[in-house]
């Protein structure tokens, strides 16, 4: 399935989408995240997810963004690495704050214990 979306770059380069590209560019990087992060793949999980928080920084992509912050968390988990608290803690605010604190608990099942829940 992640091949097959990574197979539509190209069309996102057609002029009639290109204003798109951003977005799918960004749903590109989530979804390898997500799947390197589920691999093991935790170098290739790291990328993807600065990727995906330079390309969520602006065009009001904020739901991506909170998960990325959220996947981030889990990463550096994964890493044995002490997990940036005060960011997922500021994520799961600001999520709050919007009415979308479950996208935090759907980024990735691992979230849940992070956060103490």
């Amino acid at each position: 399935m992640f091949a097959q979306l990574a197979a539509l770059r190209g069309r996102f380069e057609q002029p009639d989408l290109r204003m798109l590209a951003p977005h799918y560019e960004l749903a590109l990087a989530m979804a390898a995240a997500q799947l390197a992060l589920a691999t093991g793949e935790l170098d290739e999980a790291e990328g993807q997810l600065d990727t995906a928080m330079r390309l969520s920084a602006g065009g009001g992509r904020v739901r991506e963004r909170l998960q990325a912050c959220a996947l981030r968390a889990v990463l550096e988990s994964k890493r044995g690495e002490a997990v940036d608290m005060p960011r997922l803690r500021e994520a799961e605010a600001l999520a709050e704050l919007g009415g979308m604190r479950c996208l935090l608990f759907d980024a990735h099942p691992m979230v849940v214990g992070l956060l103490g829940r």
